[in-house]
């Protein structure tokens, strides 16, 4: 496994059954050339999404990296 450099943050839109667009959030941690790495964590609240990014932010003492 490539070593984490940065906790990365990003979001996308999705459509849902009726094709009505919503913003999924995005943290993943990321090597030093931008690629994921592991399990990337879904939220559909920003708030959360921010928040995981920080916890895992302290707990590997690794940067944010905000993709927006």
């Amino acid at each position: 496994m490539d070593r984490a450099t940065n906790v990365m943050l990003w979001d996308e839109s999705e459509q849902d059954r009726h094709g009505d667009e919503y913003q999924i959030w995005y943290v993943q941690l990321g090597d030093d050339d931008g690629k994921p790495i592991g399990i990337a964590y879904k939220h559909t609240s920003r708030n959360y999404a921010i928040t995981t990014a920080q916890n895992i932010s302290r707990d590997r003492q690794l940067p944010v990296e905000m993709g927006w």
